[in-house]
């Protein structure tokens, strides 16, 4: 999914829904920004199954350049990764799950399942992340999002020492349930009965920038969304 520069030729939005990755042994996707401005392409990557790579399961790699490039990342089931979602610096494409703090595109993460990564997510210094279910992640739920960003309303479970890592002083963190089992089925990753994750997410949230960002109904059943990337059934 990487979109080079061919002159005036910056590519288009790009839709990435409805794969089944497995056991890659490098990334499950990765997308470079590369080190040109204005390129203002929207990737939408949802309701993806992402198991098993070795280095992470979505990969995004920074120039150090802001790109105008923005990503909504929704309703994916990532595990057993290195990382969930990568976000790294300097055009490394070597996960060490350091983040990236000149990263300054928007990247919003919602209605995801994260589940048994070595780290949940990193992130840059945009990071919109609400209604994520992260749980078990052996080294951290979500680390390094950066100072613009909000971590809001997600449901965080027995991630290592920590739920959260090294997140910006300046970063909204606010209305997350944590230390609470989500009672997931183990194969299909749905609430179950009497699931704290059932109608608990968010409808809509204001991004930065007074941008209204919703989850459109064909993701809800039942008063709201459900926390994580499976709705229940179970109004």
């Amino acid at each position: 999914m990487d979109i080079r520069l061919g002159e005036d030729n910056y590519g288009t939005d790009v839709v990435v829904e409805h794969n089944t990755i497995m056991n890659s042994h490098d990334d499950g996707m990765e997308i470079r920004l590369y080190d040109y401005e204005n390129q203002n392409i929207k990737y939408t990557i949802s309701n993806n199954r992402i198991t098993g790579s070795t280095n992470a399961g979505i990969q995004l790699i920074s120039y150090d350049i802001y790109t105008g490039k923005s990503f909504l990342i929704h309703h994916n089931v990532i595990r057993d990764c290195k990382t969930g979602v990568g976000c790294m610096e300097g055009a490394n494409t070597r996960e060490d799950m350091s983040g990236a703090s000149k990263m300054d595109e928007l990247i919003c993460l919602y209605n995801n399942t994260l589940t048994g990564n070595q780290t949940g997510a990193t992130g840059g210094n945009r990071m919109i992340a609400f209604n994520n279910l992260v749980i078990n992640n052996a080294r951290g739920g979500l680390k390094r999002f950066g100072p613009n960003s909000v971590v809001k309303n997600n449901l965080l479970f027995k991630n290592g020492t920590s739920d959260f890592v090294e997140l910006n002083g300046s970063a909204v963190e606010e209305g997350n349930i944590m230390s609470v089992n989500p009672l997931i089925d183990n194969e299909s990753f749905a609430p179950l009965t009497g699931s704290p994750c059932i109608n608990a997410g968010l409808v809509s949230i204001t991004l930065p920038g007074d941008t209204l960002l919703m989850v459109t109904n064909d993701y809800i059943n039942g008063s709201a969304p459900d926390i994580g990337a499976m709705e229940s059934g179970i109004k």
